[in-house]
C-alpha cells in the first residue's frame, strides 16, 4: 500500500490564492479586468449562493482571455511564487525522505500550479484542468469531495493511505478526512492552527 502526504496549494503553501492574485496582476497590467468586473460580481453572489457551482467560477474569471493569460503568466508566476511560505518546500522534501509518495492537489488552474509547484519536487501533481484557449472555462473543477475523486483516478485503482493531508479550508474536508494526520495551516501567516 503506497504511503501519501497530500498537500492544498493556495493559502496552505501559498499565502494567497492564485485567482486573486492573477485578477490583481492583471489589472494593473489590462484595463480587461475591470470592464468584466459585472461578471465576477455576479459570479461571486452565485459562488457564495452555490458554493459547488462551476459557472460561478467560470463567470469570475471571464476576464481571463488566452491573449491575457498567455501575456502575463510567466511575469505572474514569478511574481506569485514569492508568496509561497518558506517552509513549503522543505516539507515536501521531509515528507519525502521519509518514503511518502507526495500528492499536491489545487482546485487552482493547471497552468498556473503546475509551474508554481514545479520546483519543489512533487511526485503527483493535480490541478483543475483548463483549456487554453478558453483559460476562464473549467474542464473537472478539483474541489471538495472531488479532490478524492481526481486523486482515485490518478492512483488508478492502486491501494494508498494518506498518512498526512495538508490544507487551510474547510472545503479540503473530504481529503482531510481520509488522512491519519490533518495538518491544518493558517493561510495568512503560514503557522500550523491548533
Amino acid at each position: 500500500m503506497r504511503k501519501l502526504a497530500v498537500f492544498d496549494f493556495d493559502g496552505t503553501l501559498s499565502r494567497s490564492d492564485a485567482y486573486i492574485e492573477f485578477w490583481r496582476f492583471a489589472s494593473r497590467r489590462s484595463v480587461r479586468p475591470w470592464l468584466f468586473m459585472p461578471f465576477m460580481i455576479v459570479g461571486v453572489i452565485l459562488r457564495n449562493a452555490f458554493p459547488k457551482s462551476i459557472f460561478s467560477r467560470d463567470l469570475m474569471r471571464a476576464y481571463m482571455s488566452k491573449n491575457l493569460v498567455r501575456r502575463l503568466r510567466k511575469d505572474f508566476i514569478k511574481h506569485h511564487l514569492e508568496n509561497r511560505f518558506g517552509w513549503a518546500k522543505e516539507r515536501v522534501e521531509k515528507e519525502r525522505r521519509a518514503g511518502n509518495f507526495t500528492v499536491l492537489i489545487s482546485a487552482g488552474a493547471d497552468f498556473f500550479i503546475k509551474p508554481l509547484v514545479r520546483d519543489m519536487g512533487f511526485d503527483l501533481v493535480i490541478a483543475s484542468p483548463f483549456d487554453l484557449e478558453r483559460p476562464w472555462k473549467h474542464k473537472f473543477f478539483c474541489y471538495g469531495e472531488n479532490k478524492v475523486a481526481a486523486l482515485n483516478r490518478a492512483m488508478k485503482s492502486k491501494p494508498y493511505k494518506i498518512v498526512r493531508a495538508y490544507s487551510d479550508s474547510r472545503s479540503d474536508m473530504p481529503i482531510m478526512s481520509l488522512a491519519d494526520e490533518q495538518v491544518w495551516v493558517d493561510s495568512r501567516t503560514g503557522c500550523r492552527r491548533r
